[in-house]
């Protein structure tokens, strides 16, 4: 058994759920879902619930219990209406990993892996033998393995068809459509920052140049800066600001689109990889990572056109 925590933002949840999947698939093994962990804090919404092909169903307390007890407690704690509770859930969870109780099973954390895990991740090839060494049960906290966007992740990520009801819609298939995905929130203060002017003019004059009569399909977590500072950087072009009701409803519109531009996010990345179009035209940032991004916080671009 193999449990995956699925937190942060819905790009990020997706590629959890994919990670899981394809570690699930190579082990043979039953995957689950701890789809509660990462999210308790109700900042970041579930967002899997859009792709209807995702069966696999929510791990219990007593199963992550088995694996890791003190994220068993911590979820437990966390999911009392008492306020008070939440005074002490740091503490506990402290006391609980000093006395080591974290350490009953196997929990795979961004900076613990082993090396045969990590040759796991590494997709390389692996011995029976090898295989057997490993823990029946494992539980995944982050994005552990490299997968090939295949047919089975494509078919889990298949959107539900209600969330393509949107006044958009329409337009967005019978034109040539260009996906505008602009981050702020969490970047808007960093130098980070998909708002950065000078990949956002750069991105739509380069899309302009590479396709006849695009017609921009904004989608952001600011829309409000959109659509006060866009028509100011853009004076002769109109843009679409899609009023989606969810993350999801976002996604799946930006997979019709015939072109992307992308910005520096795995939202962008998965709606990018899951795009219809045979012949589309992408533009992302040349830097996707803080650590890689100057004090200029230029991030560069990069083209990409894609036969599927």
């Amino acid at each position: 058994m193999i449990i995956t925590n699925i937190f942060s933002g819905m790009g990020d949840q997706m590629s959890h759920f994919a990670s899981g999947l394809s570690f699930a698939k190579r082990l043979n093994t039953e995957l689950l879902i701890d789809n509660y962990s990462g999210l308790c804090n109700k900042f970041r919404p579930y967002c899997l619930w859009c792709f209807p092909n995702i069966t696999e169903r929510q791990a219990t307390l007593k199963e992550i219990w088995k694996i890791c007890p003190g994220r068993a407690v911590s979820n437990y704690i966390s999911r009392k209406p008492v306020h008070k509770y939440n005074i002490f859930k740091r503490l506990i969870r402290k006391m609980i990993r000093v006395s080591g109780l974290i350490e009953k099973g196997y929990f795979i954390g961004e900076k613990r892996s082993v090396d045969l895990i990590s040759r796991l991740h590494q997709n390389a090839e692996i011995s029976a033998d090898e295989i057997k060494e490993l823990p029946g049960d494992i539980y995944l906290n982050g994005t552990f393995y490299e997968w090939d966007i295949n047919e089975l992740i494509k078919h889990k990520f298949k959107f539900d068809e209600k969330l393509f009801n949107h006044p958009d819609y329409n337009k967005i298939i019978s034109c040539n459509s260009v996906a505008f995905h602009i981050r702020r929130g969490d970047k808007v203060n960093s130098k980070f920052t998909y708002s950065n002017v000078n990949y956002i003019k750069s991105s739509v004059n380069k899309m302009l140049e590479l396709t006849s009569d695009p017609e921009f399909f904004v989608f952001s977590d600011d829309l409000e800066w959109c659509k006060k500072n866009l028509p100011e950087m853009f004076h002769d072009l109109k843009f679409n600001f899609v009023e989606g009701e969810n993350p999801p409803q976002d996604m799946a519109l930006m997979t019709k689109c015939k072109n992307i531009i992308k910005g520096p996010s795995n939202f962008s990345i998965w709606a990018a990889e899951l795009n219809e179009n045979p012949d589309v035209i992408l533009i992302s940032p040349a830097k996707y990572f803080m650590k890689d991004v100057d004090a200029s916080g230029d991030i560069g671009l990069e083209v990409e056109r894609r036969s599927i």
